[in-house]
């Protein structure tokens, strides 16, 4: 008989879990012991220099050269312990170091403390930060998912719910700027909730006529804004052909500079933090900002390779330059991360979607509280055994008949019964 899987392998439910985090693209890039799958061509030269190097020594220069002996970071941190830790700084750099595979879980070698220890140590201030306004929030969501965490339910907080309820009947999220505004859609987004109408309209009201959005604080032109409020429509799911994506993307275009990145607004040279937002932009739009032959190469020179050549060889930092030369820089290097190795905003976030898929193999049991192995097969020891694996693999309780938020579980056995 031929056998047809009623959903994908319970395997592949607890891969997410148990396994690091892939993007999925059409080439992999060896990092270690690591994967990153950035949105690369299969053929041609890789640009230079190679993502991988960039991706390995950028990391290792946040964490070397700033995590402070909490675990956390300093917002705009000028050096390890040069400054107290805020959850701000903190979280600049788990998204900035998640996307690279790294753990910001575990201690790095010689460190005592990971990023995630200073939030679980300071929980208190990590909740009062995400309860000042929507970004804030989003922000934070967006940081726990990539690294992995569950934000809906993180030392027992919900900051889906802290989020969610800040929306005004206007749409936005506590905010009155654009950036903050996509930031905060972001972090709905990460978490896999429904984004309101009203708050993408709020966001697209606000966008000028010729396809850019401001920076909240008189800034015009701002490719920032311009490239975040792109990825949150995107990822709120606005169509790419809808026409506030189609004239963002002819503002990006007409804002390029000669050198294939982008500055912060008309006049202004290129920004390491810019250009980086714009890759991400380019990639949730589906667009090749990675080929020396692609529409958005300038000569030969795209956007990931102008993105690159910001990179200090040496110290593996991304740098800065406001005309007195380049310097290594924090904020630059967290900003630019996630564009050098291929990831759009929200990053992956495996524990969301692992919770996803339990979720769904809940809500396939039978009557007698036990599931299939394959369909038609009929209820076997194998099919549930493999479904409490996955469950329990979340942190679900197989002896609990709420053994997963929102599953079907009305009038059923528990299913550790059903063995």
């Amino acid at each position: 008989m031929h056998r047809v899987f009623v959903s994908p392998s319970f395997r592949a439910l607890l891969a997410p879990v148990l396994e690091e985090p892939y993007e999925s693209s059409s080439t992999r890039l060896a990092f270690g012991h690591h994967c990153l799958w950035p949105a690369h061509a299969a053929a041609g030269p890789a640009p230079q220099p190679d993502q991988r190097d960039v991706a390995h020594s950028a990391a290792t220069w946040l964490i070397t050269t700033h995590q402070n002996d909490d675990g956390g970071y300093t917002s705009f941190s000028q050096g390890a312990n040069g400054a107290p830790s805020n959850v701000g700084g903190t979280l600049d750099a788990i998204i900035a170091i998640a996307s690279t595979g790294y753990s910001v879980a575990s201690p790095y070698p010689f460190k005592t403390n990971a990023p995630l220890d200073y939030l679980a140590a300071n929980i208190g201030d990590v909740a009062t930060y995400a309860a000042a306004d929507g970004a804030q929030a989003g922000k934070l969501i967006l940081a726990l998912a990539a690294a992995h965490q569950d934000p809906t339910d993180y030392m027992g907080y919900n900051f889906a719910i802290s989020l969610t309820n800040q929306i005004s009947p206007a749409g936005q999220y506590g905010v009155d700027d654009p950036f903050k505004q996509s930031l905060a859609i972001l972090g709905l987004t990460a978490v896999s909730e429904t984004v309101p109408m009203s708050a993408t309209q709020w966001l697209q009201d606000r966008q000028a006529t010729d396809g850019s959005w401001d920076d909240g604080f008189g800034t015009m032109r701002n490719a920032d804004a311009t490239a975040m409020a792109m990825m949150a429509l995107i990822a709120a799911d606005i169509d790419i052909n809808d026409s506030s994506i189609v004239s963002a993307t002819a503002f990006l275009d007409d804002a390029q500079l000669d050198t294939g990145g982008w500055g912060y607004t008309d006049g202004s040279s290129q920004s390491t933090n810019s250009t980086g937002l714009v890759i991400q932009a380019l990639k949730a739009a589906g667009e090749d900002f990675y080929s020396s032959g692609s529409s958005w190469a300038q000569g030969s020179n795209s956007p990931l390779a102008a993105l690159l050549s910001a990179t200090n060889s040496e110290t593996g930092a991304f740098q800065a330059d406001f005309g007195m030369g380049p310097f290594d820089d924090f904020f630059s290097t967290v900003q630019a991360l996630p564009a050098a190795v291929g990831k759009a905003y929200p990053l992956p976030a495996r524990l969301i979607a692992a919770k996803l898929g339990a979720s769904c193999i809940a809500n396939l049991r039978d009557n007698g509280g036990g599931w299939e192995q394959f369909a038609g097969a009929g209820v076997n020891a194998g099919g549930t055994a493999r479904a409490i694996e996955a469950i329990v693999a979340v942190g679900g309780d197989p002896y609990s008949n709420s053994f997963l938020p929102n599953a079907n579980v009305a009038g059923l056995p528990v299913p550790i019964s059903a063995l």
